[in-house]
C-alpha cells in the first residue's frame, strides 16, 4: 500500500520581486528580528519534469522533485498559477527515494490519472531547474502565522540562467486579513512588485528565451454567470482591476512608456469604480484604505498623463496640420517634453513612497478579503442593478443641467460617465446585447466629452510656454494659436454631445 502525500491541499501565499539593496534590508527588518523563531536557511535544487511537447505545462501543472542537501526528495505538484503576485495553487506532495517522477505517489486520484494521460504513462524528462538559497522565519500576530522565505539564487535552461530575488508569504494558519497586516508591516518601507511568474513560469519563459519585459496591459474582460454570487463576482472584478494596475505600475517606473502610463490610471479608475460598488454592502476598512490609496497614487500619476496628451493629443494634432505657418511649434514642443520628463521623475519618486507598497499588497489580496455571508450571497444580478442606478443617478445630475453646465461642470460629468462605463462593462456580461449597446453609446459620450476637456487643458500650455521658453515669443505664439484651435471647435463638439445625451438617456435602464 502507497504511503500518504505529506501534504495536500492549497495554499496561499504572496510573491514579491524584491531588488537587490532592499532585499538584503529586508533581512534586517525589525519585524523579523522581533519573531519568535530563529531563521532557517537551506539551499534547495529545484527540478522541474514535463513531457517533449511541455504538456503538463500547457494543462497548468508542474511537476518538480526538490532537495534541500539530505538524501530523500520531495515530489510536488502544483495545479494552477501565479496571479499578479498572489499563489492560490492546488498542491500535492509526497517524499521519493530518488529524483525520478513517481506518479502513483499522487494522492489525488483524479490529478494522477490525468498526468498518467498527458505524459503517456511518465514519458517525463527534466526540462530546467532552480538552485535557490532560502531564509525562512515564521511571523506570528493574534490573527495569524505566517511563514516569510527569502529566496535569492537562479533559474537554469538548456545553459542559460536567470537571477531572482523573491520574498514569499504564506498563509499557515489565521486569517487572510492577518496575512494583509503582516504584508504591510513587513513591506512598509520596501521596494516590492508583485512577481508576475511561478518559478515554474519563468523557467518555460527561459527555455522559450522570452525576455522578462513587462509591457502595456489593457483591461481584461470580466466574465458573470447570472447564478454567481455577489461575492464570487466582485473577486473576478477586483482581480481583473489589480491585474490592470500591477501591470502597467512597472512600465511606468522603469519606462515611463506613455500607453502604460494611460493604462495605470484607467485601472486605477477602474478599481476606484469597483471599489465603490462594493462600499455599500460592507464596513471592512480594507474597502476604504484601498480606496483612499488608489486615489494618491492616481494623483500621484495624473500629472504625468496630463503630459502625454498635451503632447499627443493637444499639440500634435495642431501641429501636423499647421507646422510650416507658426515658426514657434519647435520650442514649444522642447518645452513639453522637457516637462513630461521632469514630471516622469517626480511620478517615479512618488511610487516608490511606503503609500505604493502598501496599495500593492492590499490589491494582491483584495480578491481573498472580500467578507462572506449577508449580501453577499445573494446572486449579483441583484446588486448589479443597484449599483448600476446609483451610477446612472450621478451622471443624470448633470445631464438634467446639460443646457447650462459650465467647462468644469462637463469635466465632472465626464468622470461620472468614465465611472458609469466602467461599473456597465463589469456586469455587462449579465445582460444582453442592450448593455453592449449602451456602452457604445458611453464611449462616445466620453469621447466627445474628452475634445471638450483638451480645450480645457490646452490652457496650461500658455503656463508651460512662460515657464521653459521664457524668452521664447514664437513658442508663446503657438501656444495661444492651439489653445484658440481648440476652443474654436467647442461649440460644435458641444452640440454634438447635448445630442448624443438625449440618445444615452432614451437608453438608459438595461439593468432595471
Amino acid at each position: 500500500m502507497l504511503a500518504p502525500p505529506i501534504a495536500q491541499g492549497r495554499e496561499l501565499e504572496l510573491k514579491f520581486e524584491v531588488p537587490d539593496d532592499d532585499f538584503y534590508r529586508l533581512g534586517e527588518s525589525p519585524l523579523l528580528k522581533a519573531a519568535a523563531d530563529a531563521n532557517a536557511r537551506k539551499t534547495l535544487r529545484s527540478i522541474y519534469f514535463d513531457t517533449p511537447e511541455h504538456g503538463l505545462h500547457k494543462a497548468r501543472i508542474s511537476l518538480r522533485l526538490r532537495n534541500d542537501g539530505g538524501k530523500k526528495w520531495i515530489q510536488t505538484v502544483k495545479t494552477g498559477e501565479v496571479t499578479s503576485g498572489l499563489s492560490n495553487v492546488g498542491e500535492i506532495e509526497a517524499r521519493v527515494d530518488r529524483c525520478e517522477p513517481d506518479l502513483d505517489r499522487i494522492g489525488d486520484k483524479q490529478l494522477r490519472r490525468a498526468i498518467k494521460s498527458i505524459s503517456h504513462n511518465g514519458d517525463l524528462r527534466p526540462v530546467f531547474e532552480t538552485i535557490v538559497g532560502r531564509t525562512t522565519q515564521v511571523i506570528t500576530n493574534e490573527d495569524c502565522s505566517v511563514e516569510l522565505a527569502l529566496d535569492e539564487g537562479r533559474v537554469e535552461a538548456n545553459g542559460r540562467s536567470r537571477e531572482l530575488r523573491e520574498a514569499e508569504l504564506e498563509l499557515l494558519s489565521g486569517s487572510v486579513q492577518g496575512l494583509l497586516a503582516v504584508a504591510r508591516a513587513l513591506f512598509s518601507d520596501f521596494r516590492i512588485r508583485p512577481s508576475e511568474w511561478s518559478k515554474a513560469e519563468r523557467g518555460y519563459r527561459l527555455l522559450r528565451q522570452e525576455p522578462e519585459i513587462a509591457r502595456p496591459s489593457f483591461a481584461k474582460d470580466v466574465t458573470l454567470r447570472q447564478s454567481d454570487s455577489t461575492r464570487d463576482a466582485f473577486a473576478a472584478i477586483l482581480q481583473s482591476t489589480s491585474q490592470h494596475v500591477i501591470a502597467n505600475e512597472r512600465m511606468v517606473v522603469e519606462a515611463g512608456d506613455i500607453e502604460a502610463v494611460h493604462q495605470l490610471r484607467v485601472g486605477l479608475t477602474r478599481l476606484r469604480a469597483a471599489l465603490r460598488s462594493i462600499r455599500p454592502y460592507t464596513s471592512a476598512p480594507w474597502i476604504a484604505e484601498l480606496e483612499r490609496d488608489a486615489q494618491t497614487v492616481a494623483r500621484a500619476v495624473g500629472p504625468l498623463r496630463d503630459a502625454d496628451v498635451l503632447i499627443g493629443e493637444i499639440y500634435t494634432p495642431i501641429a501636423e496640420e499647421h507646422n510650416d505657418g507658426v515658426p514657434g511649434f519647435p520650442g514649444l514642443l522642447q518645452a513639453l517634453k522637457a516637462h513630461r520628463e521632469a514630471t516622469h521623475k517626480e511620478v517615479v519618486d512618488k511610487l516608490d513612497k511606503a503609500i505604493w507598497s502598501r496599495l500593492l499588497v492590499t490589491l494582491v489580496l483584495s480578491p481573498q478579503l472580500i467578507e462572506t455571508g449577508g449580501r453577499f450571497e445573494e446572486p449579483v444580478a441583484t446588486l448589479a442593478s443597484e449599483s448600476l442606478e446609483r451610477r446612472w443617478k450621478a451622471v443624470r445630475k448633470y445631464g438634467e443641467r446639460v443646457e447650462t453646465l459650465d467647462l468644469e461642470e462637463r469635466h465632472s460629468m465626464r468622470k461620472a460617465l468614465k465611472k458609469l462605463r466602467y461599473n456597465c462593462e463589469f456586469f455587462q456580461t449579465l445582460y444582453d446585447y442592450e448593455a453592449r449597446s449602451f456602452v457604445k453609446r458611453l464611449k462616445k459620450m466620453q469621447e466627445l466629452f474628452g475634445a471638450i476637456n483638451d480645450a480645457r487643458m490646452a490652457e496650461r500650455l500658455i503656463g508651460l510656454a512662460l515657464e521653459r521658453r521664457r524668452k521664447d515669443s514664437k513658442a508663446l505664439a503657438a501656444a495661444g494659436y492651439i489653445l484658440g484651435r481648440h476652443e474654436a471647435k467647442v461649440p460644435l463638439v458641444w452640440s454634438k454631445a447635448k445630442r448624443e445625451w438625449e440618445r444615452l438617456e432614451k437608453a438608459s435602464g438595461f439593468w432595471r
